[in-house]
């Protein structure tokens, strides 16, 4: 197995099983069919769960799906303990015309080449504002409208803390007495924070990933729609309130002395050098992974993903990742 520098990570324990790892030499289902199966499994989930809710435990259903059907946006919805496997391209044809790139989301497959934009689960552009601004949409259409699916915004200047929400009212947009129950205010579904790099030293990122805490019944993630600063996904962190939330952080590299770099294992996943590549741990058991990013070309990236997050919720990570650092780096 190929070890290389956190410039170019393979990994290892995202797969729990020698029947998870790729075979290039099966025949794998093209984009198109794993969108169907994917948007399928979901439908079939809830269907399943209305009318075996006696016969199959909670547990039993989520390790079978990749989440729960929305009628709205299955997006949003939490994985299943299965690993979601996905890419993200980087196309630059839009920068003249909106000043940044835009990132498309897909269920990955062999035919990278001949990717269709039907395809897309989701894609995400940064808005020309003072702190970066992405939106992220189901659709390009969506992308220059107020109808998204989330809102990734940096919460300072130096881009070290980011938060994602959903298309909800601003709090500063409702009177301070009927904030509390507004139920249209948005609700925040992810926050990260990466360490600032103070002195200055060549190294790896240190992050920290901040989630709404998982109802245990429903399996679904509790609704953060703060009022108030002390009442966000960050105010919680500061305060080192774990009533709403849990903390994940990166899976921190070890240095080879052989390759002269810190390393990870990406089981393959990821093929080259970057400092963007990281991996993100479960609360409670840094060894077991929820999430991986990594570039395998110049303008393509993995990222797999499973329980608790949604494909909302680990794109938006990525695309902080993605996001110019002039405190980190």
């Amino acid at each position: 197995m190929m070890t290389v520098g956190i410039d170019n990570p393979a990994f290892e324990d995202f797969l729990d099983s020698e029947d998870e790892r790729v075979d290039e030499n099966s025949n794998e289902l093209n984009s198109a069919e794993k969108k169907t199966q994917f948007l399928a499994r979901q439908e079939s989930a809830e269907n399943e769960t209305a009318k075996n809710d006696d016969s199959e435990s909670e547990e039993e259903a989520q390790e079978a799906d990749f989440g729960s059907q929305d009628p709205k946006v299955v997006q949003l919805n939490p994985a299943g303990k299965e690993i979601v496997k996905c890419r993200i391209t980087r196309d630059r044809k839009g920068i003249e015309a909106f000043g940044y790139p835009t990132y498309f989301l897909f269920l990955d497959s062999s035919t990278e080449s001949e990717t269709n934009m039907k395809d897309m689960v989701l894609c995400a552009r940064k808005r020309k504002t003072g702190n970066s601004s992405y939106i992220i949409a189901t659709s390009l259409e969506n992308l220059n409208s107020e109808i998204f699916v989330g809102k990734l915004k940096s919460n300072n200047l130096i881009g070290t803390r980011f938060t994602c929400y959903n298309h909800g009212r601003k709090p500063e947009a409702t009177d301070m007495l009927r904030r509390e129950k507004d139920e249209n205010l948005r609700s925040e579904m992810v926050s990260i924070l990466y360490d600032q790099n103070v002195l200055g030293f060549k190294g790896p990122r240190k992050m920290t990933v901040v989630l709404p805490k998982m109802d245990e019944e429903t399996k679904k993630a509790i609704t953060v729609k703060p009022a108030q600063a002390s009442q966000t996904l960050l105010g919680y962190f500061d305060e080192a309130d774990l009533t709403h939330i849990t903390v994940h952080h990166n899976r921190q590299p070890n240095w080879n002395e052989k390759t002269q770099s810190y390393v990870l294992n990406f089981n393959g996943r990821v093929t080259q050098a970057s400092v963007k590549n990281f991996q993100i741990t479960e609360s409670d058991n840094p060894q077991s992974t929820i999430m991986q990013f990594g570039r395998i070309r110049n303008d393509n990236f993995t990222m797999d993903y499973r329980y608790p997050l949604s494909a909302v919720q680990a794109f938006g990570i990525a695309l902080s990742s993605f996001d110019p650092k002039i405190a980190c780096e």
